[in-house]
């Protein structure tokens, strides 16, 4: 059996601007060649005095500081040894127009590192690339350009599917897509969004920043922080919109809302999110960084075995955010206590059709599969 990890990034520390709040110490280390011994001498000499939230932050470091990303690829292989055949969708991260700086080497580095990395052995069957688009790269003068652009790379080198991050700094339904929407429909493209308020988000000005498309009541247009403002790029609602015009679009929104918004009272993003899901019939969630609160794992098994809506069911998918979830646990930890919890719980209420497999490898297989690849 294939099983899918379907929400990774090995993008290093090269690719972050220097003004992205969360990782700062990483930004700047990244300046630095030295950066990778100092983070190694500090394990090494002060380790074993190192409290739980330090060492994660000291591994996120370690990982993030990698000489390449095939470096971080080989390590994320190896937390799964044993598990047979494993395959990860590896989320590419397009940084440059967030208004955070500019980073020591540009997206276009990254991409040929991964076209490279995917030519040597066999990490074209086990890497699935995710190539990451903004539709406000100058470059991108209108909707035919982009998708021109975004096709190369699916007709050249066979990618996998499309990433994009609206907290950066962009809607979802930005007219710049419309054209690249019809092709992922007709092609049945996966599409990851990035579903989750984070660290991670557009800091440029908004004063003056265009109006959306279209509205939402859930916007707050006059909000001045950012990290409150990325919301309005962010807002589950926005995706009705998109649906509205692309129905058949195959989508995941990525993180399930978050397991703080899993935690809160309905409404919330997580019941929104789940809206979504079931009312549409392409429409898919993953439990991405979100799954590093265990509190919420019982609600996921109700949900992947919701008796009312089998639909939402199959369109759960295993994911774990590698590595930016290091910060938080383990991806060792992350991988088995939720799939022990699943198999327990399953165990529990007699159910004989696995849990796990359903997320980890059917549901995938299904979101996954396109005029490009066959999971």
């Amino acid at each position: 059996m294939k099983y899918f990890n379907a929400h990774t990034h090995i993008f290093t520390a090269q690719f972050v601007p220097n003004n992205v709040v969360g990782i700062p110490i990483m930004n700047m280390l990244a300046r630095f060649p030295i950066s990778r011994r100092i983070v190694n001498l500090t394990r090494y000499f002060f380790g074993g005095k190192m409290n739980g939230k330090l060492q994660r932050i000291v591994k996120f470091a370690e990982i993030g500081l990698g000489k390449s990303q095939e470096v971080i690829f080989n390590e994320l292989q190896d937390y799964y040894q044993g598990w047979g055949d494993m395959r990860f969708v590896v989320l590419m991260m397009d940084m440059e127009q967030m208004g955070a700086g500019i980073p020591l080497s540009n997206y276009q580095t990254q991409l040929d590192e991964i076209i490279r990395l995917r030519s040597k052995g066999n990490y074209a069957d086990v890497l699935l690339p995710f190539i990451a688009i903004d539709p406000r790269r100058p470059e991108f003068s209108n909707g035919q350009i982009l998708l021109d652009w975004v096709k190369g790379y699916f007709d050249k080198y066979g990618f996998v599917g499309i990433k994009m991050y609206p907290a950066l700094g962009y809607y979802p339904f930005d007219e710049k897509l419309d054209e690249l929407y019809a092709w992922a429909e007709k092609t049945k493209i996966p599409i990851m969004y990035h579903c989750i308020e984070g660290v991670i988000h557009y800091r440029g000005p908004l004063n003056g920043f265009p109006p959306p498309r279209f509205s939402s009541k859930f916007h707050n247009l006059n909000e001045t922080d950012p990290q409150k403002y990325q919301r309005n790029f962010t807002e589950p609602d926005n995706y009705h919109h998109v649906l509205k015009m692309f129905p058949k679009l195959k989508i995941c929104l990525g993180h399930y809302g978050g397991d703080d918004e899993m935690m809160k009272a309905s409404p919330n993003w997580y019941t929104r999110v789940r809206e979504l899901v079931c009312k549409h019939e392409y429409v898919y969630t993953d439990v991405s960084f979100t799954l590093n609160n265990t509190a919420i794992f019982q609600l996921l098994h109700n949900d992947i075995n919701d008796p009312n809506s089998k639909d939402l069911g199959d369109r759960i998918l295993f994911g774990t955010d590698f590595f930016v979830v290091e910060k938080n646990k383990d991806e060792a930890e992350l991988r088995d206590e939720l799939r022990d919890f699943l198999m327990n719980a399953d165990q529990a209420k007699g159910i004989s059709i696995s849990s796990f497999d359903r997320i980890a490898s059917e549901n995938p297989s299904e979101f996954l599969t396109s005029w490009y690849y066959t999971a």
